[in-house]
């Protein structure tokens, strides 16, 4: 072996060593080192405020039963969305304290004048409050500092991604949500055409006039689960005049439970319909690949 290729191997060994042994001298960061993140669970949380300097962005989320949108409008909010937050403030990574200097404050974009300010209270307890500032050049940790602290920590990850959503993002797109074990059976209705499916104890019949078949489960996926949730694209909040007796689409879909959900489609363009449950005033946008899912024939199962 050559001894250029040698002393290579030495020197790789040498910095490897001392990489490993001046890492083990690095104090390592408690989880927000004494601030209310140290203890803080996400269990009890009824409201979370998240504003900008701005207004850009700003809602209110907060729990009853479920979490609610309290503004700037009054919706449900999309639990999993929720969820994620929450898990993101439980697990937060403390990777490093940036600086202890107040004056600094301003180029992490963590000040009252510049940061997103995040509140989050169980009951009337205000038990966390930072400003979330800009990510650091490589987008892979955030700056935040908690209020009353100069302490700027750098964490990991984007949470720009987490805390910073328009609106329509934080609602919940759900025309209806129903666990696929609870559909007993769905009609689906388009022009002339009506198709009926009916779970027979471990089958599923389908009938289209006087043609009748069974099936696995397995074959019917594609429309069965889709209702947990069947959800939209987006929402048509401003008023638009639609005939919503004489839909192109009809789901009339019966659950175990009893409850019977009627979602009616008109179409929009060649791209998307317009949505919209019969116990619900509110008016959705789904994907017309989506709502096509739905509208299959007698023969189309003959095929499988």
């Amino acid at each position: 072996m050559k001894k250029s290729l040698v002393w290579l191997i030495v020197i790789v060994v040498v910095l490897a060593i001392l990489y490993f042994v001046i890492k083990g001298f690095e104090p390592k960061l408690e989880r927000g080192e004494g601030s209310g993140f140290a203890g803080f669970t996400s269990e009890g949380v009824t409201k979370i405020e998240i504003t900008s300097p701005t207004g850009e962005n700003d809602i209110i989320l907060e729990r009853d039963d479920v979490w609610e949108i309290s503004s700037p409008i009054e919706y449900t909010a999309d639990e999993k969305m929720v969820e994620r937050l929450l898990k993101t403030l439980t697990d937060m990574n403390f990777v490093t304290i940036v600086s202890e200097n107040p004056e600094k404050q301003n180029i992490f974009e963590v000040t009252e004048e510049t940061g997103r300010d995040i509140k989050v209270y169980k009951e009337d307890e205000l038990v966390l409050h930072f400003f979330l500032g800009k990510t650091d050049q490589s987008n892979m940790n955030t700056y935040i500092r908690e209020a009353g602290s100069d302490k700027v920590f750098a964490v990991h990850g984007n949470l720009t991604y987490t805390f910073n959503h328009p609106i329509d993002q934080w609602r919940d797109k759900a025309i209806v949500n129903i666990p696929e074990n609870d559909i007993q059976q769905v009609e689906v209705a388009w022009g002339d055409t009506t198709v009926v499916y009916t779970l027979i104890d471990t089958l599923w019949s389908i009938v289209q006039d006087d043609e009748y078949m069974e099936l696995h489960q397995n074959k019917l996926f594609s429309i069965i689960r889709v209702f947990s949730p069947l959800r939209a694209s987006g929402f048509q909040d401003e008023p638009v005049e639609l005939d919503w007796n004489n839909p192109d689409v009809i789901l009339d879909i019966r659950p175990l439970s009893g409850t019977e959900y009627v979602c009616r489609f008109v179409e929009k363009d060649d791209k998307q319909y317009y949505a919209k449950q019969d116990d619900s005033p509110q008016v959705f946008l789904i994907s017309k690949y989506m709502v096509d899912k739905f509208k299959k024939k007698y023969s189309d199962y003959q095929k499988m």
